[in-house]
């Protein structure tokens, strides 16, 4: 299906086709201080016939309730790196894929109290109450009278008043455990063809990145695999990774073509990602990394895959709608600032939005290129500089850090706390690939970014949801668990813990408030996050939910 058709002036992204571009406030990452200056930056709102298909739009749209959170982690893009909005004793009420209230359980009777007089589905008709009991009154009046009291809204109510909630309302019952929103991976590479084993031996005998390319390895070993491979054979290996994904808690996920580096194998690796978002009920959005290596086709001759790149495969892409971003690794082993630039400047006139693998290797200038092209991320940043942090502040580009790979390349990690400090938001990808990140396991990423990068489990959480979201655009849509964005959310059980999963009990917790209108953030009381992040385990999602469905639960 076609993704969304974007268009950019200058370094400021325009949205076309009906869409706006979301202004934001820039903030003190650590202290939550809004700043006067306004920025601008893509807002990408996915084609509705590539979200994934699950069957709340094919069943038509009903109320489903999530009660019993022990805590929710709402993870607003608002209030800083570390400010996750931790809620106790939660519920998600949605409809269809569409939340419609998250937070407190006796926050959401103040949620039925403000909408005020009966409409014809008003929650209050069918006398439920939030634990799955009739009430004692379903019935209300024109006036907005609810309960057997017949007390109206604006007078309050007592606190034993059953919960009115929808008729034919679905329950499910989380246990008291660690609610967050449905894991982003914002940067992978899916589709490849074969692995490289060899290399991990070759690497932890003492042999670097460049000197395995240099011996015909890396990027240019797996593009000859996947150039070998069918489609059919990327799309079922592509599938079953995903599925796998899918069930540690991800439920949208960036990939990348890159391993074609020729018009037809560039092609098919972007038809395997659309061919996926027909059948996954994960969200997929796509990105044409052509620039990825010179083939060596082209070794003699830079200039010509350049052109390439520039003049056939670009515009091949955008006129399939195959794609909504455009990458390039601009860094000493593959593309040089200049190449970079112009390949992402062409691009951006095609309706590509820039995006950069830079500073990994070397300080080669990427993230200040980023900045320069309105690039919505840039990835790994290792070597960034101090004038490369500062630009992606005043360009308000993400910074995507790639923990998985700085460990299994032995690399310093990104300088994610000057990141921090500086306002520039950090978000925790797997860059899950076959030779220098081939894990696609998201939460061991986002521990090795607490012990690697020193950030806190608050601060990574935020940083693999609402961030990695803002990192594609999409934190319109997804990336954290609030009224109006996708039913997407993860149910943890936070193994290890002395006080077992319930976690009401906590002293600073909010029991109560909607986010944005009822209640307040918790604190520094970060228990349950810290403790699932602490304490390691393969796999801590019990339901994985993606579009109000339960896409993958523990057996």
């Amino acid at each position: 299906m076609p993704e969304t058709d974007l268009k950019h002036q200058g370094n400021s992204p325009v949205a076309v086709s009906g869409m706006e571009i979301k202004n934001f406030s820039d903030v003190d990452m650590e202290t939550g201080t809004a700043v006067t200056r306004e920025k601008r930056r893509s807002a990408v709102e996915p084609d509705p016939q590539a979200e994934p298909r699950t069957r709340a739009k094919q069943n038509g749209e009903r109320y489903r309730l999530l009660k019993n959170i022990g805590a929710l982690a709402v993870c607003p893009m608002h209030g800083g790196q570390a400010h996750i909005h931790l809620i106790r004793n939660a519920v998600i009420l949605w409809k269809g894929d569409v939340i419609q209230y998250a937070g407190g359980q006796e926050g959401m009777r103040e949620w039925f109290r403000s909408r005020g007089t009966a409409g014809a589905d008003d929650p209050r008709r069918s006398g439920r109450d939030a634990t799955g009991k009739p009430g004692e009154s379903g019935k209300s009046g024109e006036s907005g009278k609810s309960g057997e009291s017949g007390k109206s809204g604006e007078s309050g109510s007592d606190e034993s008043e059953p919960m009115p909630l929808p008729e034919q309302t679905e329950e499910f019952d989380a246990g008291g455990r660690l609610v967050i929103p449905g894991l982003v991976d914002c940067h992978t590479h899916l589709a490849f063809g074969g692995w490289r084993p060899d290399e991990f031996e070759m690497r932890s005998l003492g042999k670097t990145y460049e000197e395995i390319a240099a011996a015909g390895g890396g990027i240019l070993s797996t593009m000859k695999a996947t150039r070998e491979a069918s489609e059919d054979e990327l799309l079922d290996k592509s599938a079953g990774l995903l599925h796998r994904m899918m069930s540690l808690g991800v439920t949208t996920i960036e990939c990348k073509s890159g391993y074609g580096l020729r018009l037809k194998d560039e092609l098919k690796q972007l038809r395997v990602y659309q061919r996926l978002r027909m059948q996954s009920p994960v969200r997929i959005m796509s990105t044409f990394l052509g620039a990825h290596a010179i083939p060596p086709e082209f070794h003699d001759n830079r200039g010509g895959y350049v052109s390439l790149v520039i003049d056939e495969i670009i515009p091949e892409v955008a006129e399939q709608k195959l794609a909504t971003f455009c990458d390039v690794f601009a860094d000493v082993p593959a593309f040089t600032q200049e190449e970079a630039r112009r390949i992402l400047t062409v691009a951006r006139e095609a309706g590509l939005i820039p995006k950069i693998h830079a500073d990994q290797l070397t300080a080669a200038g990427g993230a200040e290129l980023a900045a320069e092209v309105g690039a919505i991320s840039a990835d790994h940043l290792e070597c960034i500089s101090d004038k490369g942090i500062a630009a992606m502040k005043d360009a308000g580009t993400i910074a995507v850090s790639l923990p998985l790979a700085t460990w299994y390349l032995r690399k310093q990690p990104l300088p994610a706390r000057e990141l921090i400090s500086s306002g520039v938001p950090v978000a925790v990808s797997t860059d899950f690939n076959p030779g220098s990140a081939p894990s696609y396991h998201l939460p061991l990423a986002m521990h090795l970014a607490c012990t690697l990068q020193h950030m806190s489990p608050a601060e990574v959480l935020k940083g693999a949801t609402i961030y990695a979201a803002a990192a594609l655009g999409l934190d319109g849509v997804t990336g954290s668990v609030e009224a109006g964005k996708k039913a997407d959310f993860v149910e943890i059980e936070v193994a290890g813990d002395a006080e077992g999963r319930n976690y009401r009990a906590g002293h600073d917790a909010s029991d109560g408030g909607h986010p944005e209108q009822f209640g307040d953030e918790a604190g520094p009381d970060h228990a349950p996050v810290n403790q699932w992040m602490y304490h390691f385990e393969p796999n801590c999602a019990v339901r994985v939910w993606a579009g109000g469905e339960c896409v993958a639960a523990m057996e």
